[in-house]
């Protein structure tokens, strides 16, 4: 078959008579020379044989008569043979003279490409002086010669939705990189990172080398060739280690960092109080109008005894030992396999022993222990911490900087209230413009470092407020506070002294913030103090059953779980069963917290820890014979791509 696109790239190369002489030998098809051993040769007339000569013939009239029937058979094959010749097509091409030794390469790699390695070229000297190129069908049968695969020219990254369940973002990407077998820093990449407690999708971005999609997922979906047993398990069970993929396509470029609209929540509250579901109602409306105070989530922090925060302020410090220290130490509340792992570095500071215990969702702690493992000595703690990923470095500046952030807008709060701008305050002047697309969760940060500190770069224009005027002309949603860093302007009132005093306070200079290792400097940037989620849904359900899912994710809509038939309470009705659940649905930006959202419903703490208190009192009140699931707040999150 002629492909489509063969006249336009065979114009380049060949003479419009060329390109015809080959549109013929394509469609003709192979020659069945040397493939069929001779099957279908053409049939040959059978020479009528002279009839037997009689008895009265002698000797030497019979040697005549076998002379001519000898000659007769002779010619006639020859003439055969001569006929065949003539008449059979041709099942070779030469191209016109072809001198440069560039263009023939070029020859041969447009010819493979267009024909997908169904021709082979070969040099060929016509007079000794001049060259060409003989186009003929490959030929599979020998080893030097088979076909060739064909060429792929599908863009060099796939992208892919990962939904993943009670896992930290790091842990999910871990586990792909360990069945794909590539780097996780390197070869991998996300727009944000997501809730560990949740149930939530996002998109991520592969450097896929030579491997296709369907590679890919049958990778991911541990499918073997042909194993449709293994297919069908996918396909109607609930994805291994809490992990799914789905929705394949190849792309050009990877996902950065930021690079997303928002995020859409589904959270559902159980056992709320029964005796308030007014109450609970009228706090969503209110959350809907007014918005919420825009903390950072303590999720950010770390959800152990040993904040992220603290972390990187010794990794600014450059105070290696602490770092290593704080990042391998005992944490209250982990799971057994760390425990033991982190107990052994204490007590022997083995690093291979440690390495085989330590499990593989604590990545930088592995990545240091990796390290050490394969030195003699473990005296370069800035090289065991050069070993952990650059995401996961900055993860740690940025939780600083947001800790100062958190603690400034708290006091401003505290000193001007949050209802109306004040002289002093840093107002966004291009609206248009994201403020939020560097802050996704554990990464925000905007300043391409490659330029130089003192060059224009991409942070939004703000502008000082210094008359009742100028704060008359913008609202309260207005206002923004920057997380400190360099070509950042500090708000001109108490807040700004404020700032100056916390980075001083831990040993840092202000105006020494940038670096030349760019996980270790501060590019700053700007984020409003309110923040007004979009499309706000709430539904209060009553429920007896503690196990009873009240929501879906999207993988049991995929896998065709049904949502059985929930009660709902309105207004004015009465409670009749044992408990209460609130479910609310919102949209919120690239770097707003969810649970900062929920505290603003509940006026309560939204922390880890509380969500546990909560639990454990749950468990004791309810009485119920199934089996115990965990019945706090789930959360179900998905990405809205920029």
């Amino acid at each position: 078959e002629w492909p489509q696109n063969a006249q336009e790239k065979l114009s380049g190369i060949l003479s419009q008579e060329k390109i015809t002489e080959l549109q013929n030998l394509v469609e003709r098809g192979p020659s069945q020379k040397g493939r069929n051993g001779g099957k279908n040769k053409p049939d040959r007339s059978k020479p009528t044989s002279n009839p037997t000569p009689s008895a009265s013939f002698d000797s030497c009239q019979n040697d005549q008569a076998g002379d001519r029937q000898a000659n007769q058979v002779g010619n006639l094959r020859k003439e055969e043979h001569t006929l065949s010749q003539n008449s059979m097509p041709a099942s070779s091409l030469i191209s016109d003279p072809i001198d440069s030794k560039n263009q023939r390469k070029q020859f041969h790699q447009t010819i493979r490409e267009v024909f997908q390695g169904r021709l082979m070229t070969e040099h060929k000297e016509l007079d000794g002086e001049t060259s060409a190129v003989e186009i003929s069908w490959a030929r599979p049968g020998k080893n030097n010669e088979r076909r060739p695969k064909p060429v792929d020219l599908n863009p060099p990254y796939i992208h892919f939705t990962l939904q993943k369940t009670n896992r930290e973002t790091q842990d999910a990407l871990s586990i792909i990189s360990y069945n794909l077998r590539c780097n996780v820093s390197k070869d991998l990449a996300i727009s944000g990172t997501k809730d560990k407690r949740s149930v939530s999708c996002q998109r991520v971005s592969l450097k896929r080398g030579k491997r296709t999609v369907g590679d890919i997922w049958a990778s991911l979906n541990n499918i073997r060739r042909n194993q449709k047993s293994d297919k069908q398990v996918t396909f109607t069970q609930r994805g291994d280690k809490g992990i799914r993929v789905g929705d394949f396509t190849y792309k050009t470029a990877p996902l950065k960092l930021g690079e997303l609209n928002g995020n859409r929540f589904t959270v559902v509250l159980r056992d709320v109080n029964p005796t308030e579901p007014e109450i609970l109602k009228e706090a969503v409306k209110t959350l809907s109008a007014h918005g919420f105070l825009n903390y950072f989530g303590m999720q950010r922090f770390g959800t152990t005894s040993v904040g992220t925060h603290v972390v990187g302020l010794s990794l600014l410090q450059a105070n290696w030992d602490l770092a290593i220290d704080l990042i391998m130490r005992k944490k209250l509340g982990e799971t057994q396999d760390s425990e033991l792992a982190r107990s052994l570095w204490e007590e022997k500071k083995d690093a291979k022993a440690a390495l085989n215990l330590m499990p593989r969702r604590c990545v930088a702690e592995r990545c240091i222990l990796q390290f050490f493992s394969k030195q003699a000595a473990q005296t370069d703690k800035c090289g065991a911490l050069a070993s952990i990923p650059k995401n996961l470095k900055m993860m740690y500046i940025h939780a600083y900087q947001s800790y100062i952030w958190n603690t400034i807008l708290s006091r401003r709060v505290e000193l001007y209230g949050c209802d109306k701008p004040v002289i002093g305050d840093l107002v966004q002047l291009d609206q248009g413009k994201a403020l939020d697309t560097m802050e996704d969760h554990d990464a925000f940060e905007t300043v391409d470092h490659a330029q130089n500190k003192n060059k224009p770069n991409n942070l939004p224009s703000v502008k000082v407020l210094k008359t009742l005027e100028d704060c008359k002309a913008f609202t309260i949603y207005d206002v923004v506070l920057p997380l400190v860093g360099y070509n950042i302007v500090y708000p001109e009132n108490e807040l700004g002294d404020q700032y100056l005093k916390i980075i001083r306070q831990d040993g840092l200079d202000p105006d020494k913030l940038y670096r030349s290792q760019a996980e270790y400097s501060m590019g700053g940037t700007y984020r409003k103090i309110l923040h007004l989620p979009r499309d706000v849904q709430s539904q209060v359900y009553e429920y007896e059953d503690p196990d009873l899912p009240l929501t879906q994710a999207d993988e049991d809509v995929l896998l065709g779980f049904e949502l059985p038939t929930l009660k709902e309470w309105t207004d004015g009705s009465c409670a009749q069963k044992k408990n209460m659940a609130l479910k609310v649905e919102f949209t919120l930006g690239s770097s707003a917290y969810a649970t900062m959202a929920l505290r603003e419903i509940l006026k309560s703490d939204t922390g880890k820890e509380a969500q546990s208190r909560m639990t454990q009192r749950m468990r004791e009140r309810m009485s119920h014979d199934g089996p115990k699931v965990d019945p706090t707040a789930l959360q179900s999150s998905s990405e809205i791509p920029s």
